[in-house]
């Protein structure tokens, strides 16, 4: 018996060496392939090509793994040998395709992926990269068809849509971006994250508030704690001033997630808003709490102090904001602005004059250094900021009625109606500036007027 059992094992081993020997390269570099050894894999297949030098598929299959491994110039090489062999090979055009797509070598990825789709254009692998190709080139109409293919062949599957969605979301095409989304989300009901993104872009991108609000309610309905979805939800309600209903989703918020600083954040906003500037408070302190560094909590925080004329505890935050953050502008507009509030416009003027140093292009603090200027009489270094500002913003009305105020009062008629004619019909400073104008415009025609009868006289 014991004799019996060693035949049949030395038999077994005999057969396993025979089968083994018999196992190609090629077959060994595929094994190796979907274990995931990719350089041993590659060796294998040289070995099989060795053996066989027209083995185009082999050379296809090393082309690929020479990508996936980083080495893009093999890739590219081996793939063109691959193609010298057998030109009509579907794969190796496919593969040579997306392979300097991956490259950014788009117009040259789409002759290959051109002929892989002429030689099977029912293989719907091809059409997602000629799809992010044509898009990346700009042939959004070859894109557009890619996709429609796609749908075509394979009509029931929702990324599909989705990803069409985001392609002509991308290029602007919101009407038709929605249909893609709204197809998408429906053939998923369950799916909370496609219906998500559809809510978001109509809130975002086509401003469909309504819409928007009814998708983000689904979503709480197959998931309660979806963060974002409720986060949104409330930032429309608060958008369109229903507080009730905002505080009422930040609360829920705040106690699901209780480390979610956007909530309090958003809460102590509201209460601002509400002038319940103690509760406000107390919301951006626990806010704090979680990150002391926060710019919006520390911001509020000190708007808060000043509109209760706590100027010693709004300085301080201010500082920490400039603390933390030495290259933002923003505090020392604020520091600005709250010395100015205490009658130190050396030091607010020094402060704003910072900010303009960090951002060269900076509006706001321009602004208030103008109108600081304009209020205490310094006309000359008013306009020269005013001016500063229609030279980075021509369209900047506010600068522009203050420019026009300026020389007004200093009988400068011809400089102030050209500033006052310039400002929007729909600025508020239109309407305001509407006496001034026309007094400025009449003495204008007038002297038009004497001009016409006494020529010389000019």
């Amino acid at each position: 018996m014991h004799h019996l059992i060693q035949f049949i094992a030395i038999f077994l081993c005999l057969i396993t060496f025979d089968v083994q020997a018999k196992i190609s390269f090629f077959e060994k570099a595929q094994r190796v392939t979907k274990s995931g050894h990719f350089f041993e894999a590659i060796k294998w297949y040289e070995l099989a090509i060795k053996k066989n030098p027209r083995n185009f598929v082999a050379l296809n299959a090393q082309a690929q793994l020479y990508f996936k491994v980083g080495n893009k110039k093999m890739a590219v090489a081996t793939m063109n040998k691959s193609l010298k062999l057998n030109p009509f090979h579907v794969e190796s055009n496919f593969n040579m395709g997306i392979i300097l797509v991956g490259l950014g070598k788009f117009k040259r990825g789409l002759k290959y992926l051109e002929v892989s789709k002429k030689l099977r254009p029912k293989l719907f692998e091809i059409y997602p990269h000629m799809a992010e190709a044509y898009g990346k080139i700009g042939e959004i109409t070859k894109a557009k068809i890619a996709f429609h293919t796609m749908i075509e062949l394979r009509p029931k599957i929702p990324w599909i849509h989705r990803e069409y969605a985001r392609y002509l979301d991308k290029i602007g095409h919101y009407e038709f971006a929605k249909e893609q989304y709204k197809e998408a989300a429906n053939m998923l009901i369950h799916d909370y994250e496609y219906r998500y993104e559809y809510a978001l872009f109509l809130k975002n991108k086509m401003k469909q508030n309504e819409e928007a609000l009814a998708q983000f309610k689904k979503v709480l309905f197959y998931k309660d704690d979806h963060l974002m979805a409720r986060y949104e939800m409330a930032r429309i309600y608060e958008k369109e001033k229903q507080y009730i209903l905002a505080k009422k989703n930040y609360k829920i918020l705040i106690k699901k997630f209780p480390k979610f600083i956007r909530g309090y954040i958003r809460m102590g906003v509201i209460l601002r808003h509400e002038n319940k500037l103690t509760e406000s408070l107390s919301f951006f302190s626990r806010g704090l709490k979680l990150d002391p560094k926060n710019i919006k909590a520390l911001e509020e925080k000190a708007l808060i102090f000043v509109t209760m004329k706590k100027y010693d505890k709004a300085a301080k935050e201010y500082f920490l904001l400039t603390t933390f953050y030495p290259k933002y502008p923003k505090p020392y507009i604020f520091r600005g602005w709250l010395f100015e509030l205490i009658g130190r416009t050396d030091k607010a003027e020094k402060e704003y004059n910072m900010a303009i140093g960090l951002d060269k292009m900076n509006i706001e603090a321009r602004l208030y250094l103008g109108m600081m200027y304009n209020t205490s009489e310094n006309y000359e270094a008013a306009k020269k900021v005013f001016q500063e500002i229609i030279n980075i913003d021509k369209e900047n009305d506010n600068a522009r009625f203050y420019l026009a105020e300026i020389y007004y009062k200093n009988n400068q008629y011809e400089l102030a109606g050209y500033h006052y004619n310039k400002l929007s019909a729909q600025s508020q400073f239109y309407e305001k500036s509407r006496l001034a104008r026309e007094q400025v415009n009449e003495y204008l025609e007038r002297e038009k007027s004497v001009f016409k009868r006494f020529p010389s006289s000019q």
